[in-house]
């Protein structure tokens, strides 16, 4: 293929990964949903969580065979996939919504189903989506994987804060709030539009271009530590190399059997689980809470909401960027160099895991700020923000802890099996919020702090856990990563 079109190409591809990224987390959104659908449709709070929380889990238990997809069809298959799921479950759900009367006594158990239904779909075409993006971006960059899929993560972080502003400054009204019925087709035409597009673009390089690709940055690497090996280089009177053990190169079946590998799991199941129970409920949450004087109470809902969507997306966008750079600064990975020493080419200035127990501290924090002092909506910044540095700060530091324990050779097999840790934490913290909060109304949202009093004290509970779990982790691994 000539250069030219070869660069046009690839022209292509990156605008097909951006606009993937940032379009793809319509589910994300749901808070901006609930007030509508709790009105019109006269959802209970369980109703409510059981939809979002379909949503979110609908991504996880189809991970494995849409990576395998992706090796081995390419990502344009996996972005029609998305497209076709975004189109359909987003249309189903805003007709189910228009065809909803007005003035309902109780909610209809038929489109409770049906909503669950399409949400969980759209979680699995948010997941294609996401696989579609990120592998498009690291094959086509495989000397800069790091900063691919970095940012490839980081707008994917971004798209409930760029779909927001759609909600709040084009769907919604000064007296009828969000139009949702017009906001779910919007999201279905740019969802499947926008997948439909990657479908016809996203695409890797050959095999060959690619391997010599990879011997160029390859034989650059070994020049660079052939140099530092011939002739150490010293920083504040230490050698850059330490010679650190080896990661350990597991079947599945001895990953499975090592417990240090379950406790990180139940880390994650705790963090994660929280914080996708703060994200998928900030709304309710919000509304929970009193308008901080009658001035402040003329503000629709929907744009109280859209704030605190808001500023999670942007503290998780924050929190990638700079954990990932402050680790790679004071917590370098160990290498394999071509001496067959496997060491630290920086000097490691903090273990990577206290990172997680920073973290567990952030999270704890924000729950204990809750139950004190949060008494009006103005004050639930503190939740939204915590929660989304805890969220993207995880997920940002656990690949690194992998490689550098299990290998790299088998870091997306080790990553799958633990990014199904969320299936069992954010139901479980879900489920405890809506049934508290379902305890203290009869129909509708509930509203006062006791709707989410005793869940945020477990809440706080579970984060010290995580947090004893993530010193006794650090104990075992300080001197490995």
């Amino acid at each position: 293929m000539p250069p030219s079109l070869r660069k046009l190409r690839l022209g292509f591809t990156c605008l097909s990964i951006v606009l993937n990224a940032l379009c793809a987390g319509g589910v994300l959104t749901f808070p901006l949903m609930s007030p509508a659908l709790a009105t019109r449709m006269k959802f209970t709070q369980p109703q409510l969580t059981s939809i979002v929380l379909a949503g979110i889990v609908g991504q996880y238990p189809a991970a494995p065979l849409i990576g395998k997809l992706v090796d081995y069809y390419g990502p344009w298959l996996c972005s029609l996939i998305a497209s076709v799921l975004f189109t359909s479950t987003f249309s189903l759900s805003a007709w189910t919504y228009a065809l909803t009367p007005q003035g309902l006594d109780h909610p209809s158990s038929l489109s409770f189903g049906i909503l669950v239904t399409c949400f969980c779909l759209a979680g699995l075409a948010q997941a294609c989506s996401f696989f579609s993006l990120l592998f498009a971006a690291t094959k086509n960059f495989p000397s800069l994987i790091g900063i691919a899929s970095g940012t490839s993560m980081v707008m994917f972080g971004l798209s409930p804060l760029f779909l927001s502003f759609f909600a709040t400054n084009i769907f919604t009204d000064s007296q009828s709030g969000l139009d949702l019925a017009h906001y779910l087709t919007f999201l279905a035409l740019v969802g499947g539009t926008v997948n439909l597009f990657g479908a016809c673009v996203l695409t890797v390089p050959d095999s060959h271009v690619v391997l010599e690709t990879i011997d160029e940055a390859s034989q650059a690497s070994i020049d660079e530590t052939t140099s530092l090996l011939s002739g150490p280089r010293k920083c504040d009177g230490e050698v850059h190399v330490i010679a650190v053990r080896e990661p350990d190169e597991v079947s599945l079946a001895d990953l499975i059997k090592d417990p240090y590998f379950w406790i990180l799991f139940v880390f994650m199941s705790l963090t994660v689980g929280c914080t996708e129970m703060v994200q998928s409920n900030i709304g309710t949450i919000t509304l929970s809470l009193p308008p901080v004087s009658s001035a402040v109470s003329e503000v629709l809902p929907e744009v109280t909401i859209a704030t605190q969507v808001r500023l999670f997306a942007i503290a998780n966008t924050v929190s990638r960027l700079l954990s990932g750079t402050f680790a790679d600064i004071l917590s370098p990975v160990a290498r394999y160099l071509p001496s067959g020493m496997y060491c630290f080419t920086k000097k490691q200035r903090l273990s990577r895991v206290l990172f997680l127990s920073f973290s567990a501290v952030v999270l704890t924090f924000s729950f204990a700020w809750t139950e004190v002092a949060v008494r009006t909506q103005r004050a639930i910044w503190v939740l939204s923000i915590g929660a989304g540095l805890v969220n993207g700060s995880v997920f940002n530091i656990v690949p690194g802890i992998l490689s550098s324990i299990w290998g790299i050779q088998n870091l997306g097999r080790n990553f799958g099996v633990l990014v199904l840790s969320p299936l069992l934490g954010t139901p479980l913290f879900s489920l405890l919020y809506s049934y508290v909060a379902a305890s203290h109304t009869d129909s509708g949202i509930c509203e006062g702090v006791h709707c989410w009093r005793l869940t945020f004290w477990v809440n706080a509970g579970c984060a010290i856990i995580a947090l004893a779990l993530s010193l006794l982790l650090w104990s075992r691994w300080k001197d490995r990563v």
